[in-house]
């Protein structure tokens, strides 16, 4: 959780300073489903997790869509903030992501 008088994780305010926040994710045939909602200080840097991780390789069908995330906001993250993996489809729209370090913030694999 953020501290001190700079509003980051430690006294000097950076944001660079927080290597280790919250990691949503959804790993194997696990759907997530984050909608009108904010991420902050997230993901785990060192250990190669972003702040958001879907993992989409559960089966759907033709135009079935098992994860997204939607008109939302990631904000200082650190290992990237938003990582899509998987053969199966996920809607990703809507959103503002701002300031992310060490990885690139946004990364789709099929």
């Amino acid at each position: 959780p953020p501290q001190g008088g700079g509003g980051g994780c430690d006294s000097s305010g950076n944001p660079r300073m927080c290597g280790f926040g919250v990691w949503i994710a959804a790993l194997g045939g696990a759907s997530i489903q984050l909608a009108d909602m904010a991420v902050t200080h997230g993901g785990q840097a060192g250990l190669e997790h972003p702040a958001v991780l879907m993992e989409a390789d559960g089966a759907t069908g033709p135009g079935e869509v098992k994860s997204y995330i939607r008109s939302s906001a990631v904000a200082f993250s650190m290992q990237g903030a938003l990582v899509a993996t998987g053969g199966a489809a996920v809607d990703i729209s809507s959103n503002v992501i701002y300031e992310s370090y060490d990885a690139s913030t946004v990364f789709v694999d099929s």
